[in-house]
């Protein structure tokens, strides 16, 4: 898979957003968006390691940088009624928070597009899902600027309830947490209509079989080598994704020192 049609188009020239409407446009010309996103979203920062395999990208020193892919990262956040995330990733990276990042003035850029574009006034919830066990209940994904849920087991939530009190976390409990029972409680319980998933492969595959995902949103690095540390877990192939999705669009291509990257939407 390559870029197809365009110009491979500078890193750099991400920075500066100032306002929603900046946001807007360069999500449209990275993602080939008409306009904000509904349903349940996916983005996720992947590397091409040939013959149409997909990996993950490991999140640490030794992965590729690309303002682009934090934009991305970042956009999803700002569209968000509601994250998904697990006891796993929060494990993984410890300073993790849900906040709308980036450099110069694209947080309060990011804000504005959530506040004027989509007319987002309250900040989204953030649903863990977790068996309970080694749940760091001070972790700072679960005290910053959204809203935060552990969905659990009724054994976790035994072992986690006063605790979490304590803490100003609501705890839920389901006989048999999973992904797409999480999407449901969130939507009916929560009223969300634009659910995104912050997982890893093991937990997101299960939204592939059979696609439960709307909107698709790929990061790619395209660069011939990868660091063994940076390489996560096998993700899919371009042509199960073809099989999967009912749209692909052209996508659009960056250049980094790092290496190319090629930004993606398949939409069902």
């Amino acid at each position: 898979m390559g870029f197809v049609g365009g110009r491979v188009r500078r890193d750099d020239e991400i920075l500066g957003l100032e306002t929603g409407a900046g946001v807007a446009a360069a999500a449209a010309r990275m993602f080939d968006l008409a306009g904000p996103l509904r349903g349940v979203l996916h983005g996720t920062s992947l590397w091409n390691a040939g013959a149409g395999m997909l990996t993950t990208l490991a999140i640490n020193e030794h992965s590729p940088s690309c303002h682009h892919d934090f934009f991305a990262l970042n956009y999803l956040r700002a569209s968000a009624d509601a994250i998904i995330t697990t006891g796993k990733i929060l494990r993984c990276e410890p300073q993790l928070v849900h906040c709308l990042a980036g450099p110069g003035q694209q947080s309060e850029a990011l804000a504005d597009y959530r506040r004027r574009i989509l007319g987002k006034t309250t900040p989204p919830v953030t649903l863990v899902l977790t068996s309970g066990e080694g749940l760091d209940l001070e972790h700072p994904v679960l005290h910053s600027w959204t809203r935060p849920l552990v969905y659990t087991t009724h054994d976790g939530h035994w072992a986690l309830d006063s605790r979490a009190a304590d803490c100003g976390v609501e705890v839920i409990a389901d006989t048999e947490p999973s992904l797409q029972r999480a999407i449901t409680l969130l939507r009916r319980e929560f009223g969300a209509a634009t659910i995104v998933i912050e997982a890893g492969p093991s937990t997101s595959r299960q939204l592939y079989e059979p696609p439960a995902v709307d909107h698709l949103l790929l990061s790619l690095f395209q660069g011939p080598k990868l660091p063994a540390q940076a390489e996560g877990g096998h993700f899919s192939t371009f042509s199960r994704l073809r099989t999967q999705f009912a749209q692909a669009t052209e996508g659009s291509a960056i250049s980094t020192p790092d290496g190319d990257w090629f930004f993606q939407r398949f939409s069902r």
